[in-house]
C-alpha cells in the first residue's frame, strides 16, 4: 500500500505487508511474513529475512534486517537500526541514534538523542538512556549499559559487564 507520492513497496514472498504512508518513502520485502511500515517522509525499510519487521515513524529512518527473526524500529528523525544476525533486536526512541547487531540474540537499545550501542558477538547487551552515550560490545555474552549523559561502556571479551551510571 503507498498513500503518498514517490513510494516504492515490493513483496517477493508469501504473506508480507509493505506500507508507506508519506512521501518518497521505500519498504521492500524479499522473504515469507514480513513486515515493513514507514509513516514518515523519506524513510527506508528493508527485510531480507523470514519473520522480520522494520518500523519507521519519524522522517529520514533507516530500518533493515538481514536475518531471520529480526526487529528494527526507529521512532524519531535521523536513525538507523541495523540487524544482520538472526533473533536481534534493535531500537532506536530518539533523533540521531544508531543501533547496530551483526551477531545472534543481540539487544542493542538507544532511549536519548545522538547515542551509539554496538554488538558485534552472541548474547550481547547494549543500553543508553541518557544522551551522547557510547556502548560496545565486541565479545559474547556481555552487558554495556550507560544511564547518564557523555558517559562510555565498552567490553571487549567474553562474560564482561561495564556500567556508567555518572551524570
Amino acid at each position: 500500500m503507498d498513500s503518498g507520492p514517490n513510494n516504492t513497496a515490493m513483496d517477493s514472498g508469501p504473506n508480507n505487508t509493505a506500507m508507506d504512508s508519506g512521501p518518497n518513502n521505500t519498504a521492500m520485502d524479499s522473504g515469507p511474513n514480513n513486515t515493513v511500515m514507514d509513516s514518515g517522509p523519506n524513510n527506508t525499510a528493508m527485510d531480507s529475512g523470514p519473520n522480520n519487521t522494520a518500523m519507521d515513524s519519524g522522517p529520514n529512518n533507516t530500518a533493515m534486517d538481514s536475518g531471520p527473526n529480526n526487529t528494527a524500529m526507529d521512532s524519531g528523525p535521523n536513525n538507523t537500526a541495523m540487524d544482520s544476525g538472526p533473533n536481534n533486536t534493535a531500537m532506536d526512541s530518539g533523533p540521531n541514534n544508531t543501533a547496530m547487531d551483526s551477531g545472534p540474540n543481540n539487544t542493542a537499545m538507544d532511549s536519548g538523542p545522538n547515542n551509539t550501542a554496538m554488538d558485534s558477538g552472541p548474547n550481547n547487551t547494549a543500553m543508553d538512556s541518557g544522551p551522547n552515550n557510547t556502548a560496545m560490545d565486541s565479545g559474547p555474552n556481555n552487558t554495556a549499559m550507560d544511564s547518564g549523559p557523555n558517559n562510555t561502556a565498552m567490553d571487549s571479551g567474553p562474560n564482561n559487564t561495564a556500567m556508567d551510571m555518572r551524570y
